[in-house]
């Protein structure tokens, strides 16, 4: 995931798989900046993950920022 963000690329599912990655490996924060970054760009990016994204980042949103 790490290679294909470097590239810098506004593309609203790639942040989501970061964001889906992150969050599996405990990476809250980046988890966090991610699926915010997928907000941002388009928060009706998928109809099938759009409703994911907004509800974890909720649930992101409401933990303290470490």
């Amino acid at each position: 995931m790490q290679s294909a963000l470097r590239l810098k690329t506004r593309d609203a599912r790639l942040h989501f798989h970061a964001g889906m990655i992150c969050l599996a490996l405990g990476d809250l924060p980046n988890a966090r900046a991610a699926l915010m970054e997928v907000a941002e760009i388009n928060p009706h990016f998928s109809i099938l993950d759009s409703e994911l994204a907004a509800t974890e980042l909720k649930k992101l949103q409401s933990l303290p920022v470490n």
